[in-house]
């Protein structure tokens, strides 16, 4: 009888163990997860939508649907994390959020507000050239927009279904200001990266029979490389998670903020606290 109890006991006793090994390892696998889903440094991010005529309704729902995926992709904070600003533009800039840690709740309840107009991306970037290397002379400053952080590089983000630059009628009407505000962005030490959805991403495609090369190379241009530029499709394709330009655009942004404020994840920081010893290091190099 006893040995039958401690048989009992044993087996209860690997139960439990196997149970909380369970708990442990699903703990440490979401925590991995996480590491690799979220990005992390330490950057502003200023994203430029395009609010022009040429924009739907329900194009700008889908549109909406995808900055705020896009935005959920990083680690916010105000003093170690990303900010993010948003800005609508037509035929001129409008202020929808300053910089702030809350930006996705920004990204999520995002309005159009009946605005539309002509494309001129060129204001829009001047917009922000201004705020980050004018500040208090600056219409965003006017507009009370908190200003960047001293020392902390920033990603303009430019959103657009901008129809070429040669003829139709949704195309870039300020592509000589959008050049150059682009330039000193990126001449006082940011980035830009330049998403293009619709129209923009046929006229920016070779192959495609509504190419421009024209197009192709300002775009390039305010980019600073070609690699900075992800090319998408139609608004409701790139607001589906499974066609992957939401975790394209989101890589990249990612990518070009670890080039700019390199970063342990705060993510994989916690881990060592919650995880000690030799467990964490197997998760450290399944991140890394």
């Amino acid at each position: 009888m006893k040995s039958d109890n401690r048989a009992k006991v044993a087996s209860a006793s690997r139960m439990v163990l196997v149970a909380a090994l369970s708990v442990f390892f699903v703990s440490v696998g979401a925590a991995v997860a996480q590491a690799q889903e979220s990005c992390s440094g330490r950057v502003e991010l200023w994203f430029l939508n395009d609010e022009s005529t040429s924009v739907t309704d329900t194009e700008f729902s889908d549109a909406k649907s995808f900055i705020s995926s896009v935005a959920s992709s990083f680690a916010y904070d105000e003093s170690t994390g990303f900010r993010g600003s948003l800005i609508g533009w037509e035929d001129s800039p409008t202020l929808l959020s300053g910089l702030t840690d809350q930006f996705t709740t920004v990204a999520s309840t995002y309005s159009r507000g009946g605005r539309d107009g002509y494309t001129y991306p060129g204001a829009a970037f001047d917009y922000v050239a201004d705020a980050l290397t004018n500040y208090d002379g600056s219409a965003y400053a006017s507009s009370s927009g908190e200003p960047a952080r001293e020392g902390v590089p920033s990603i303009v983000v430019f959103l657009t279904d901008a129809d070429g630059v040669d003829s139709a009628i949704g195309r870039v009407r300020d592509a000589s200001q959008l050049r150059a505000s682009a330039s000193a962005i990126r001449n006082a030490g940011h980035e830009v990266v330049v998403m293009l959805i619709a129209e923009a991403a046929s006229r920016y495609t070779l192959g495609d029979g509504d190419y421009e090369a024209n197009f192709y190379s300002l775009m390039n241009e305010v980019a600073g490389s070609a690699g900075n530029v992800v090319v998408g499709d139609t608004y409701a394709n790139i607001a589906q998670p499974t066609q992957g330009y939401i975790s394209d655009l989101s890589s990249r942004i990612c990518s070009v903020a670890e080039q700019l404020s390199p970063a342990l994840p705060p993510v994989v920081s916690r881990m060592l606290w919650k995880f000690p010893g030799g467990a964490l290091r197997a998760c450290e190099g399944s991140v890394f």
